[in-house]
């Protein structure tokens, strides 16, 4: 969680960036030594001397309120406000300082990493050891203690929450928020289906508008996520990336990082199609219904399909991407049925999709003749893995995957360290598995 450090400065004059006036106070207000009756952004002056990091929502506000003024990594606010919440900010709603005669917005930053980066916007060393010996001196609360008085808030933005899987993931999240309600607010959004990326963008966008402290993303592909991603992180919110990786070589490029947090899906895919193969003979025609090509996860999930049927000497017919659909995947499938009389075995990169294979095999006749695996272990499929329409899935454990985020990103918050990236279990599933 950011620490609050609040901060007076010495001067007799309206002092320069990075400048540490040697005398005298002055109020901490760009340009105006004169109280103002009320806080805009152009009075108030933020982290590193002139940034401000003001959360605003689009254009500037005649007046600061509580809501659209934000501190330093988005939120909480640090602006403590008497009683309820005024119409607009002046310098006596920062009542600790109110001693001192000003209002002085707090400077933000976190002990340890942190000081470096305020020793980055050229206020020494010992000037910021002079700030703590000020705040003890001066009876004020503990960074730790003005922390503690607001809840970060997490957002988590799914995709398609027509997706048996992602309706699991959130789920899954609303639980372990009812059990720690204590230690963040959730806010949780999904998309339509698979394919609205801008629907997704808009999302991202209204949650930084928001002042979210965590954005936990599965994006809906792997590049047109990361400008708006970029645009979040500069904004001091911490985004962790779950469910489908976005682009390293983009991420590099941006030069950002984004933590990732979720399943190996080459090798999640692998067992599945390693378990395929045993129900299959050397040369037999095989065809793979992919997702969104230019999603990560439906690049390793493909590839892991590919590697276990050329260890198995399958024969790969087709590839075609069916972008996550049931209906979609069951219209390719049909095709390759008709095209493909001695198609063996249809491998499919989620489940919604196999569901679509099963039933086009089921239309052709051909259930027993055909193979068909799946991907994310969703109720839909127990009964088909049941009755034998369905020989494999594999469980990412889509109702953890959203906390496992959760977790990472408040583990930054408490201590400023970014861990490396988490891989999380996958699991293949078949009959014997229920």
């Amino acid at each position: 969680m950011a620490k609050a450090i609040p901060v007076r400065v010495r001067a007799s004059a309206p002092t320069k960036k990075g400048v540490w006036p040697e005398n005298g106070y002055t109020p901490f207000f760009v340009g105006d030594t004169a109280r103002p009756a009320a806080l805009t952004p152009t009075t108030v002056q933020g982290f590193y001397g002139s940034p401000r990091h003001i959360r605003t929502m689009g254009s500037e506000p005649a007046a600061l309120t509580p809501t659209t003024a934000q501190g330093f990594y988005g939120s909480p606010r640090h602006i403590r406000t008497i009683g309820s919440e005024p119409a607009a900010l002046t310098p006596d709603h920062f009542p600790r300082f109110a001693s001192w005669g000003y209002a002085l917005v707090y400077f933000t930053g976190f002990l340890g990493p942190g000081l470096k980066m305020i020793q980055r916007g050229r206020f020494s060393a010992t000037v910021i050891a002079a700030l703590l010996v000020m705040l003890v001196g001066c009876g004020q609360e503990s960074p730790e203690a003005v922390a503690e008085k607001g809840k970060p808030r997490v957002a988590v933005i799914m995709k398609s929450l027509a997706n048996e899987f992602f309706v699991t993931m959130a789920a899954g999240t609303r639980e372990h928020h009812a059990a720690n309600s204590e230690s963040y607010d959730l806010i949780m959004n999904g998309i339509k289906d698979e394919t609205a990326l801008t629907e997704q963008v808009a999302l991202v966008e209204q949650m930084i508008a928001t002042g979210v402290d965590v954005i936990v993303l599965a994006p809906a592909d792997s590049k047109a996520l990361l400008p708006v991603v970029k645009r979040a992180i500069s904004r001091g919110i911490i985004v962790i990336n779950i469910d489908n990786k976005l682009d390293d070589e983009l991420i590099v490029a941006a030069g950002i990082t984004v933590p990732f947090v979720g399943p190996v899906d080459r090798e999640g895919a692998r067992a599945v199609g390693r378990f395929l193969a045993t129900k299959l003979t050397t040369g037999d025609d095989v065809a793979i219904i992919g997702g969104i090509s230019t999603a990560f996860n439906a690049q390793q999930r493909q590839a892991g399909f590919e590697e276990a049927m050329a260890a198995a000497g399958a024969n790969i017919v087709s590839v075609q991407d069916g972008n996550w659909h049931q209906a979609k995947a069951s219209t390719i499938a049909s095709a390759l049925i008709s095209e493909y009389p001695n198609l063996k075995a249809l491998l499919c990169s989620n489940d919604s999709m196999a569901i679509g294979a099963v039933a086009a095999v089921r239309q052709a006749g051909k259930t027993g003749q055909i193979q068909v695996v799946g991907y994310d272990n969703i109720s839909a499929t127990h009964d088909l893995l049941r009755n034998g329409e369905l020989l494999a899935t594999a469980d990412q454990h889509g109702g953890q995957l959203a906390v496992y985020g959760i977790e990472f990103a408040l583990q930054i918050l408490r201590d400023g360290t970014v861990p490396e990236d988490k891989m999380t279990p996958v699991d293949l599933v078949t009959v014997d598995d229920l």
